[in-house]
């Protein structure tokens, strides 16, 4: 009996590790839409790829914002031509389990006068079939 439990577990461990392993590229592409976005002031670009209950920390507010306030804060920003771009770098993904991922990485922004760098991690999820963000957070 022990041996068939031991079985199942061992069974159900190895086919959520697929799973889960198989969407880390899903997630990582995600991430580099976003990228590309933010690098083409593509705001409706960005958007999409943002659950509309996410919150977003925020370096202008600062503090965590709704999709809605973020979307104004990005499109000010985009408007006022503040932010030259940005690089993401060393990005890793964690999978939590096969619904639920986090990216952490370093983001590189490009402003007029500054090239400030910090650490950063994206909270997503999938839902109906496609990979959001659901949260950010700045590290430090």
């Amino acid at each position: 009996m022990r041996r068939i439990a031991f079985s199942m577990l061992l069974t159900f461990v190895i086919g959520w590790a697929v799973v889960a392993w198989g969407h880390e590229a899903d997630v990582l592409l995600v991430i580099q839409k976003y990228e590309k976005a933010f690098n083409n002031d593509d705001l409706n670009g960005m958007s999409a790829l943002i659950s509309d209950d996410a919150m977003v920390d925020s370096k202008i507010a600062k503090r965590k914002v709704s999709k809605p306030e973020w979307a104004k804060i990005a499109a000010d920003s985009i408007k006022a031509h503040s932010i030259l771009g940005a690089e993401f770098k060393d990005l890793k993904v964690t999978m939590t389990d096969p619904t639920h991922a986090v990216v952490a990485g370093t983001v590189n922004v490009r402003l007029m006068n500054a090239r400030p760098s910090w650490l950063h991690e994206w909270k997503l999820e999938q839902r109906s079939g496609q990979w959001l963000i659901v949260e950010t957070n700045y590290k430090n």
